[in-house]
């Protein structure tokens, strides 16, 4: 149902920026993605220096 409503396509690129031990990063921001073949790009590390 995710997948349909928010329009994942293939074609999508995500910055994945939410943590891993919260529902909504994982569910939302990593599997609908991963289900329609879009790109996620997880980021090594959070800095607020950087």
């Amino acid at each position: 149902a995710l997948v349909s409503e928010w329009a994942w396509s293939r074609d999508d690129v995500i910055l994945h920026t939410l943590p891993l031990h919260h529902v909504h990063g994982i569910v939302n921001k990593l599997m609908c993605p991963l289900w329609v073949g879009a790109t996620c790009i997880m980021l090594p590390d959070f800095s607020p220096q950087k």
